[in-house]
């Protein structure tokens, strides 16, 4: 090998990793952007499911039904509601 063979081999390397390097790092981005998506459209199902859960916790005469909301908005559990016993 000569002088101009060694320093072509290295560029082309370069070139290769480089373009390898772009295909996985757009690949990345795709699956960021296909995640995004798809995260979307399940916070709208949960915010839509939290609506009907308020609705049903005022229609039951639940007392804590913010405090529902709040939980299942901020850690996405489960919380428990507590019937107002007062109002018989």
């Amino acid at each position: 090998m000569n002088d101009a063979e060694a320093v072509v081999q290295p560029v082309a390397d370069m070139d290769k990793l480089v373009k390898v390097y772009i295909k996985i790092r757009d690949a990345r981005d795709q699956l960021r952007r296909e995640l995004e998506e798809k995260e979307a459209d399940l916070n709208e199902q949960l915010a839509l499911i939290e609506q009907e859960i308020l609705e049903l916790c005022k229609q039951t005469n639940v007392r804590a039904a913010w405090s529902v909301l709040v939980c299942l908005a901020s850690a996405r559990i489960s919380c428990f509601c507590f019937r107002d016993q007062t109002r018989r």
